[in-house]
């Protein structure tokens, strides 16, 4: 009876398979190919083959599925993932559809099964499909893995192929376990409109009719704020000084002189001859030699009384008086003289300069750092950075010249003259302070029309950075998507404020007016169309003139450039390729050349055949024959059908938007002890702890977009760590580190793809979750979830984080970026193990912690040597065995 029965099955089997050859013969499959071939091949009608490979549902990753169960005629049959698949793409093919739409069909699927196995289900439930839908937008297969995408697909080769629908209709059929929980229609259509605006910023029917789409990312993102931070930081003083100049002209009562006198203000603040003006020659020598006066006299006392406010953010100044003042220079001692500055400058009635001083000596005390200096010389040197390198008159001409020699290097190339000109070049040097800023909230662009009058400064109350962090700032402004016109408290940091000051200093409005940006608006508070045009302006020359680029070019020893390993460089320099194979595209879509300001007008001029030789030869390159054919009989040049050109000219390069600034933001976050995410980012960021991106991430679509940067920076981590263990140069610490080692030791590989391979198969099923704290990052992966050492009955309670508990938790995974916050973060336990009058019993728990400490910098300093490693072992060796005498002290008595 055993045995008919098999005999039944196995007959079902070959039945069900004929019936699927069957079917595979009628949808054009090659002569010779059967269902049981791993490799299918399809002829369309150009004669064309097209391969289909099933292999990747051999592999391990998948191997959790096991036999399937279906169900053919009446009877059930069992089979592999593999043979489940292929039935799942046969009967997936609706009518007759192109042999060119096959492996895009397939391609879903693979996504969706490797997206399961991630996952670990086997049934993909409603709480499951915006995280997928999100997958499909930002993940693709790079030799049977899931990897980051650098731009989302379009929606034809994507959500258009994937039927929840036809999905749910075939496992019915054949009786299999479902593979998808059923949706009304409009559930799955709500759910995939959520996944595109926290994926790419936009609504799913946005995303049907077409647009481009990229992330920038930070590996790209990073370099293009650092370069924005360059030009802001250099320039920002003599713009501001500039515009105060033309501003105090143009509030002179009009007359005929006023036009000449802004013209010739303009030519000797771009150290341009001022007499090529026509109406310069025009006037007698004493009127001529009073208007040059009233410039240089204008401009001397505007820049000299401006350059303490953007010397906050001069990093050189804070370092030279660090070393003054005999401090290391570390991140919360950059921090405390930062706020030290800014008590100065801005004279917040908040904490006082000499409570501020008085509170970090005593800090710094317990730490072993003697603050020798008093109140007054700490004021003194202080104020004298603040003060230095003021100009006078006789410092005008040099000081103009350089700027504006510089800065024309940045600009776009444009023909425009006098006082158009050094508006530009003002607007120019704005744009890069308002991208500053973006890049450091990771708001929406609707939510940057926020007067300097809406932030609030308030005392810092928090223990854990009240001391080198005194100011608190909260942005009290509306965020129209979400809250309307109710305004909400945002916090932003002391670096965001600088910016925002020195915008408003450099736009010269009211304090009740937008301070980022300036611009003839219906509504001024609409900030989504001027942040939009303020972040790509840099982007034109961002390719050749970038510092870290040009160092790299010309072999220049820059600082910089010499704290880069040599794979960095290599990414630096095909980063560089790449934007400038791609910069023709923005070029044509964002410059106005010969009075043609728009693509529209671009695409007539060249159907007319009266565009230039340069952009004509771009959109032959770009346009397929079908859209050029398409382009040359086009009549009516209507808004859509100049945007379908522009996003096939566009294609997947990349270029900023403020949407992709959000998912680099998102990044940064993550990474920001890491090391990795720009010295502007870094800055900004780094001594944050969790409590400051919570607000943010109560907003759902944020939490998203934090979804997707998490398994990007995980990916990102593992590969690092594992080809650093393989080629055993990484300076990392901690249990995550020992896993990674130990993984590498026992895989058996002959190339760096079986490498890469291994490595994107534990970021994808072991890898649950990522956590950055200042002196860790934890990496909580599956089967240590008991053994975590914040766990409660099983449940990690990663809220908890200290270096109490992480240093020495089985996933705690810290890289050389993470010194500095050990150094901060321990030092009350070092302070206690220190202190002569406290009882061992005390002691006992903070000396756990600073024996954890000590381990870690140890693996640190064994694999990288550092002084500074070695400066701190030698301390909280000290510091060890000043509490362990305290223990026989007290066992004596």
């Amino acid at each position: 009876m055993l045995l008919q029965h098999v005999s039944q099955i196995e007959s079902s089997h070959s039945l069900l398979i004929d019936s699927l050859n069957d079917k595979l013969e009628l949808i054009g499959v090659k002569s010779g190919i059967t269902f049981e071939n791993d490799d299918w091949l399809f002829l369309d009608n150009r004669r064309v083959n097209h391969h289909l490979s099933f292999s990747i549902f051999d592999s391990a990753v998948l191997s959790y599925w096991g036999e399937i169960n279906v169900t053919y005629q009446s009877q059930v049959v069992r089979l592999t993932l593999k043979e489940y698949v292929k039935l799942l793409f046969i009967h997936s093919l609706v009518g007759s559809q192109s042999v060119a739409y096959y492996k895009p069909r397939l391609n879903i699927l693979k996504i969706m099964f490797l997206y399961m196995a991630q996952s670990t289900i086997r049934t993909i439930k409603k709480k499951h499909l915006q995280e997928l839908y999100i997958t499909f937008l930002t993940q693709e297969i790079v030799k049977d893995q899931l990897v980051k995408r650098i731009s989302p697909p379009s929606y034809s080769s994507n959500f258009s192929f994937f039927s929840e629908e036809r999905l749910i209709q075939i496992t019915n059929r054949f009786k299999s376990a479902p593979l998808i929980q059923y949706q009304p229609f409009k559930g799955y259509a709500k759910l995939k409109n959520n996944a595109c605006k926290a994926a790419i910023g936009k609504t799913l029917n946005d995303y049907i009719e077409g647009g481009s789409f990229n992330f920038l990312g930070l590996e790209v993102g990073k370099h293009y704020v650092d370069h924005c931070a360059n030009i802001f930081q250099e320039f920002g003083l003599y713009a501001s000084a500039c515009r105060g100049v033309l501003t105090d002209i143009k509030s002179e009562p009009e007359s005929s002189m006023r036009e000449t006198k802004l013209t010739l203000a303009s030519n000797l603040l771009m150290s341009v001859d001022p007499k090529v003006d026509i109406r310069a020659k025009t006037l007698n020598k004493d009127r001529f030699n009073d208007i040059v006066n009233f410039v240089k006299n204008k401009f001397t006392e505007k820049f000299n009384s401006l350059r303490p406010l953007f010397k906050l953010q001069d990093g050189d100044i804070i370092n030279l008086t660090l070393q003054q003042l005999d401090i290391p220079e570390r991140y919360d001692n950059q921090e405390f003289i930062r706020s030290l500055m800014f008590t100065l400058i801005e004279k917040v009635p908040v904490k006082s300069f000499d409570s501020q001083v008085d509170e970090y000596r005593s800090i710094l005390k317990k730490t072993g750092v003697t603050f020798k200096k008093s109140n007054e010389e700490v004021r003194a040197l202080i104020s004298k950075g603040i003060n230095s390198k003021k100009i006078t008159l006789s410092d005008f001409e040099s000081t103009c010249y350089q700027n504006q020699k510089k800065l024309n290097t940045l600009i776009p190339d444009t023909n425009i003259k006098g006082t158009d000109k050094l508006n530009y070049l003002c607007k120019f040097t704005e744009s890069t302070g308002t991208t500053l800023f973006v890049a450091l909230t990771g708001w929406r662009r609707s939510e940057f029309g926020f007067p300097l009058s809406s932030i609030i400064i308030s005392k810092n109350i928090e223990p854990n950075d009240n001391a080198y962090i005194p100011y608190r700032f909260h942005v009290k402004w509306v965020t129209p998507k979400t809250a309307g016109e109710t305004k909400l408290d945002r916090e932003i940091t002391l670096g965001a404020y600088l910016i925002a000051k020195q915008l408003q200093a450099l736009n010269g409005g009211s304090i009740e007016k937008p301070c980022l940006y300036t611009g003839k608006l219906r509504v001024s508070n609409e900030s989504a169309q001027p942040i939009s045009r303020a972040i790509s302006k840099a982007w034109f020359k961002f390719s050749s003139e970038y510092k870290l680029f040009k160092s790299i070019e010309n072999k220049t020893q820059d600082k910089a450039l010499q704290a880069l390993s040599k794979e960095e460089i290599k990414s630096l320099k095909e980063i560089q390729a790449n934007l400038k194979e791609d910069l023709p595209q923005f070029l044509l879509l964002n410059t106005r050349i010969g009075g043609l300001d728009s693509i529209g007008k671009k695409l007539k001029a060249f159907k007319n055949g009266t565009l230039n030789e340069q952009e004509s030869k771009v959109i032959k390159e770009l346009l397929c024959d079908e859209s050029k054919e398409k382009l040359m009989n086009e009549i009516h040049f209507t808004t859509a059908t100049v945007n379908a050109f522009a996003r096939e000219i566009i294609g997947d390069s990349q270029y900023p938007t403020p949407h992709a600034l959000r998912h680099m933001w998102a990044e940064a976050v993550l990474l920001r002890y890491r090391g990795d995410v720009g010295k502007f980012i870094r800055a900004n960021f780094k001594h944050l702890d969790e409590s400051f991106f919570m607000a943010y991430l109560r907003n759902k679509e944020v939490n998203f977009i934090m979804m997707i940067a998490k398994r990007a920076v995980i990916n990102s981590i593992v590969r690092e760590q594992f080809d650093a263990a393989k080629e055993g140069n990484g300076a990392y610490a901690g249990g995550f580190d020992r896993f990674i080692g130990k993984v590498a030791a026992i895989t058996k590989v002959i190339s760096h793809e079986d490498y890469l391979k291994k490595a994107q198969e534990i970021a994808d099923t072991r890898i649950i979750d990522i956590k950055c704290n200042a002196f860790s990052t934890c990496m909580l992966r599956k089967g240590t979830l008991k053994a975590a050492k914040c766990s409660v009955d099983g449940v990690p309670q990663r809220y908890n984080a200290s270096p109490k508990l992480c240093l020495h938790c089985i996933n705690v995974n810290i890289s050389e970026g993470n010194f500095n916050g050990i150094v901060v973060y321990t030092k009350d336990d070092v302070a206690a193990c220190r202190e002569p009058r406290l009882p061992y019993f005390v002691k006992q728990f903070s000396l756990s912690t600073v024996r954890s400490a000590h381990k870690r910098i140890s693996e640190l300093h064994e694999k990288k040597s550092n002084p500074k490693y070695k400066l701190f072992l030698t301390h909280l060796e000290d510091s060890i065995q000043m509490a362990e005498l305290s223990r026989k002290e007290g066992d004596m008595k």
